[in-house]
């Protein structure tokens, strides 16, 4: 039987800034580390001031040193937590914005572990990165809500499923974790199928090594997002895995849409991909 530790995510991408989401961000990407014998690589941005912003030489001056004293406290935190779990890290600094530096560390990362929309403050992370960077990484991403305190990898997991391209494109790309999983469920509602039906999801898992398989078809409730986050609840799903944008981001900023929602206030750890 083929070891899932030696076939899951290896390099963990995590930002890495003193905002109230870096915790359960650590835990997250912590834990799949630990599941799959993966290391993190942490990235810290080094932020400009904001266009516009007058400030003095001495002010940037006390700006520069004030990043690198945050940047020396939470290098120290991460080493001493890494040590404590025994789990490989490196460490990255760049100077530019947070989602930069994160788009050009993505080409050799596994995963990257972000906090929700408008859930961040603080520093680098100030401003709302998850919808920019899904629509500009290439490499899966793992939007954790800012009060988790764990993260079990090998627990259940729900595949929010419309038939869509981009569904199947996210399921794909969580094989590694989604081998790993107890139980996976593929979770369409009221019919509301695109082009592949649930059957060739589960066919595609099982085809796949995933082990324990099945498909719900939940009734719609206020709206989609509302359901996908009952049918989690309901399952007791350590995370969900969705394809980002299955409609035009147009039509998505105009009416809202699930893609959005669930980019802000995902209900568990969200498995993302655009």
């Amino acid at each position: 039987m083929t070891n899932m530790a030696t076939i899951g995510p290896k390099r963990i991408m995590l930002p890495v800034h003193d905002d109230h989401g870096l915790e359960s961000r650590l835990t997250a990407a912590t834990a799949l580390a630990r599941s799959f014998n993966g290391a993190l690589v942490c990235v810290y941005a080094h932020t400009a001031p904001s266009a516009g912003q007058a400030i003095s030489a001495s002010g940037m001056a006390r700006l520069a040193e004030d990043e690198q004293r945050e940047a020396r406290q939470i290098r120290q935190i991460i080493e001493a937590r890494m040590a404590d779990y025994d789990v490989e890290w490196e460490w990255h600094e760049h100077r530019g914005n947070v989602v930069d530096a994160l788009v050009e560390e993505a080409p050799l990362a596994d995963i990257v572990v972000i906090s929700p929309m408008r859930e961040s403050s603080g520093g680098a992370m100030v401003e709302p990165i998850a919808e920019t960077l899904l629509l500009r990484c290439p490499t899966p991403i793992l939007i954790v809500p800012t009060d988790i305190e764990t993260f079990d990898c090998s627990g259940t997991a729900m595949i929010a499923w419309n038939g869509s391209a981009q569904s199947a494109l996210a399921m794909r790309a969580a094989l590694p974790v989604l081998r790993a999983a107890a139980d996976v469920h593929v979770v369409t509602i009221d019919k509301d199928i695109r082009r592949f039906p649930a059957a060739r999801a589960v066919e595609y898992l099982a085809d796949h090594g995933v082990a324990k398989i099945d498909h719900i078809d939940a009734e719609k409730a206020e709206d989609v997002s509302a359901t996908l986050a009952g049918q989690a609840r309901d399952l007791a799903a350590d995370y969900i895995v969705m394809g980002g944008y299955s409609r035009s981001r147009l039509n998505e900023l105009i009416f809202g849409g699930v893609t959005r929602h669930m980019l802000r206030r995902p209900p568990v750890p969200l498995f993302i991909v655009h």
